[in-house]
């Protein structure tokens, strides 16, 4: 069950995300944004998957994510 999760995160998380960017534009996301979501995530995480490391890389999908979608501050683009 854990390598099918861990393959299934990869192919969930790859990619372009480009139309989900682009249907956040229309809000500001900055870094305390990002932070605020990703404390929420965590929360989330901690709450309902055991698994250490699967909790890690879910954790760096998510932050990749989120500092993707980010549209004000330093390196956003």
């Amino acid at each position: 069950m854990a390598k099918f999760s861990f393959s299934a995160v990869g192919s969930l998380f790859s990619g372009s995300h480009l139309a989900l960017r682009q249907r956040h534009m229309p809000f500001n996301i900055g870094i305390e944004a990002r932070d605020q979501w990703m404390e929420c995530m965590r929360f989330a995480l901690n709450q309902t998957i055991i698994d250490p490391l699967f909790k890690d890389v879910l954790t760096e999908s998510f932050l990749q994510l989120a500092d993707h979608m980010r549209n004000q501050g330093d390196r956003c683009g």
